[in-house]
């Protein structure tokens, strides 16, 4: 009779030894919890949140493995009604891990099921804590406010359905989502006119605001103009009075019978003066200047002495 190599014996024996205890020996890892399930019942004393590598008792034993980190469940978009009877689209999200392993084996005992009863039992508290607010808390144009009340209705939602999931299911639920809201299509046409209608009536109101502060800026306007006018009337005014009582004390130094003649000089020496740049004045025709230039002094003079008076003459200054 042949006989077996030792090399193979052992590596049959290797295989065997591996093979059991692959069949009576089982893992958890650092990011999952187990529950060992023994004759088809278990209790807390079966619950391993250790990691490491655990024997059982195959046939007799059997073991759940679950992920026990935060994850991630959809829930569908669902159309709903606001407490105003408004028909809203509101979805869904919710992240959540096992708390209880014992309580989520027992109440479901697979992953599936389990998102199953949590994607349920979200749709009834959505519902529910939507059927409490109206649909003008949800959109406006204050985005400060729309945010606020969004977020508002995520922890009624969360406050809502945490307790009773974590003592049916096991489950934590971490925190809760909506990502977005919208309208059935017969809803949009009336939102819009009612949005329409929200942007006018602030439009019209900032056009109040504005007119009434053009109107104020317009009377501080005219205010500051009849104080600037009055101020330079006043002003004028002394100017003028002062440039007479000038003239007054100047006129008084002169004889009376020149006085006339050197009034009429002092108005040659400002024709003189206006004419001295090269320029082109215009003025009008009963101008007190250009009567003095037109009719001098001398007319009366001559006049008195029997002496013809020069021809009169127009005259265009300039150089």
């Amino acid at each position: 009779m042949k006989r077996v190599p030792i090399v193979t014996l052992l590596t049959v024996l290797m295989l065997v030894a591996a093979f059991v205890a692959y069949a009576v020996t089982f893992r958890v890892r650092f990011s999952e919890v187990a529950v060992r399930v023994r004759l088809g019942k278990a209790d807390e004393s079966s619950v391993i949140r250790d990691p490491g590598i655990y024997l059982f008792t195959p046939l007799i034993e059997s073991v759940k493995v679950y992920d026990r980190r935060v994850r991630v469940l959809e829930a569908p978009e669902v159309e709903m009604k606001t407490r105003d009877g408004k028909n809203l689209i509101v979805g869904m999200y919710a992240l959540w891990q096992i708390e209880n392993p014992l309580q989520y084996y027992v109440r479901s005992a697979e992953d599936e099921k389990a998102r199953t009863q949590l994607r349920d039992r979200l749709n009834q508290e959505r519902a529910t804590v939507l059927g409490r607010h109206d649909l003008s808390e949800l959109f406006s144009l204050d985005a400060e406010q729309v945010a606020a009340n969004h977020a508002r209705l995520e922890q009624e939602i969360l406050a809502a359905a945490a307790p009773g999931i974590l003592n049916d299911y096991g489950i934590k639920l971490v925190s809760v989502g909506i990502p977005r809201f919208s309208f059935p299509e017969t809803v949009n046409t009336k939102v819009t006119e009612t949005m329409v209608q929200e942007r006018e009536a602030i439009a019209g109101a900032f056009r109040k605001e504005g007119e009434a502060k053009a109107e104020a800026i317009k009377a501080r306007a005219n205010a500051a103009k009849a104080t600037i006018l009055e101020f330079a009337k006043n002003k004028a005014k002394q100017i003028e009075n002062e440039g007479v009582e000038a003239s007054q004390r100047i006129i008084a130094q002169i004889k009376p019978a020149d006085r006339e003649f050197f009034i009429w000089l002092r108005w040659m020496d400002a024709l003189k003066a206006s004419l001295r740049e090269k320029s082109t004045i215009f003025f009008e025709n009963d101008s007190e200047l250009i009567q003095r230039f037109m009719s001098p002094m001398l007319d009366k003079a001559s006049a008195a002495a029997n002496v013809p008076a020069p021809a009169k003459t127009a005259i265009d200054g300039g150089n």
